[in-house]
């Protein structure tokens, strides 16, 4: 996705996501085991015109657990998963307290699953959705009518009234 948005293939407005304040997770596998840290921000600031970085002690290669990784992603181990997430929701609920953050975007499986149990839990102000959602609101395909709502069928930013 960040290299058919690098070389213009998608017609994207990212003003469709303007009532989100995002923030991003950087996932252990992907930020640690594979490098990937700037991708999915590149990505996100181009579908996003509101988006804010976590403390830096706290994300890409120092990037904190979800909680729920190593199988742990099971209701009878939820205590444990809302202990071992506290620090990531501690920094999201930084950054929405200083910033206004209401969502949480991943780009892991895993975590879109278990980071949204530990945000109800910890930070039940923050959403949290997969970074391919919000480019999904702000793709413009071709010949589309012209959209109301996001695909949560939220109204969209100056939309609110309308059907």
């Amino acid at each position: 996705t960040a290299d058919l948005i690098a070389h213009g293939k998608l017609k994207l407005d990212p003003s469709r996501n303007d009532y989100l304040i995002v923030t991003f997770h950087d996932s252990c596998n992907t930020s640690r085991a594979m490098g990937i840290f700037e991708e999915p921000r590149f990505i996100i600031k181009n579908v996003c015109n509101n988006f804010v970085e976590m403390p830096e002690n706290t994300i890409r290669e120092k990037t904190f657990c979800c909680g729920s990784g190593s199988g742990l992603n099971a209701d009878e181990y939820m205590e444990i998963r809302m202990r071992g997430g506290f620090p990531r929701a501690n920094a999201v609920e930084y950054v929405h307290r200083e910033y206004g953050v209401n969502t949480l975007a991943c780009i892991c499986a895993i975590d879109r699953a278990t980071l949204t149990s530990l945000m109800k839990y910890w930070v039940p102000w923050v959403e949290v959705c997969g970074v391919h959602e919000l480019v999904g609101n702000a793709l413009i395909m071709e010949g589309e009518k012209e959209r109301t709502t996001d695909l949560r069928y939220r109204p969209l930013k100056g939309k609110e009234g309308e059907v």
